[in-house]
């Protein structure tokens, strides 16, 4: 009974691996967001669909609740980004400190949200996965202390060391997904 229950779990792994494996043309880098358990789980994916788990890391998320599974497409990652603060987080910060946000912020500022790095993200539409929203963002969290928390409005936020050393593996890649979702809903590795 024992060896029955391993080989169907062995099975589930092997098909699990092969449904997501089948979106790559080439090797990639997949994550996903684990908002039950506040997590980043980062794979390389090979040239034949094989995986190799890169590692688990914490990460802050969002007080907004999400309808997931979400599935976007990191586009693009920029080192020492320039902040521009959406007309929400304006308004949030102008009712909260009573004073107005400027356009943008350089990454030399103080107070760009951003930090050392950010990573621009295309959701995509397609069955089974909620619509996401394209202004959200991958970035550093710059109050360590938040790890773990639901603070952002809307970006999953990394430590900066954490950020700089997957922003740098991403680089090397062009195919590179991400799924927000939960421990319990996970596409990949499910008995992980």
């Amino acid at each position: 009974m024992k060896k029955a229950k391993i080989f169907v779990l062995l099975c589930g792994l092997f098909f699990s691996s092969l449904a997501h494996a089948d979106e790559f043309s080439s090797k990639g880098i997949y994550i996903e967001v684990y908002y039950d358990i506040f997590t980043m789980r980062v794979w390389e994916v090979g040239s034949q669909g094989d995986l190799a788990l890169v590692g688990n890391y914490p990460v802050t998320l969002t007080w907004k609740k999400y309808k997931l599974p979400k599935k976007a497409h990191v586009t693009d990652i920029i080192f020492n980004p320039i902040w521009y603060p959406t007309e929400g987080v304006k308004a949030r910060y102008l009712k909260k400190h009573g004073r107005h946000l400027k356009k943008a912020y350089a990454a030399t500022e103080r107070q760009n949200a951003m930090g050392a790095f950010k990573w621009k993200l295309h959701f995509v539409k397609q069955n089974g996965f909620y619509t996401g929203d394209n202004s959200t963002r991958v970035h550093e969290e710059k109050v360590p202390d938040k790890i773990g928390t639901k603070d952002s409005s809307g970006c999953v936020r990394l430590l900066k060391e954490d950020g700089l050393y997957l922003s740098h593996l991403l680089k090397q890649y062009s195919e590179r997904i991400i799924v927000y979702t939960t421990s319990d809903k996970a596409l990949l590795y499910s008995a992980m």
